[in-house]
């Protein structure tokens, strides 16, 4: 499952931005290269975190755990 999450992130983010995890569930990313100004950030990551919440939303992995199914 956190490999499903990493991967939601990966294909949200940009090449040049930093994903990682930093214990648990719990997953920190740095975007670089922001020049717009505060309130376009703001938007920038609330559009991304749209996406996310989206992207976790509308994808169904059923993932096999040493024969136990959990699904992402």
């Amino acid at each position: 499952m956190l490999t499903h999450i990493a991967n939601v992130l990966s294909s949200t983010f940009r090449t040049s931005d930093y994903i990682s995890r930093i214990g648990g569930d719990e997953f920190c990313v740095i975007m670089t290269k922001c020049d717009e100004d505060d309130s376009k950030k703001a938007e920038l990551v609330t559009h991304k975190m749209d996406l996310i919440r989206k992207k976790l939303a509308s994808e169904s992995e059923v993932i096999d755990n040493g024969g136990n199914e959990h699904h992402a």
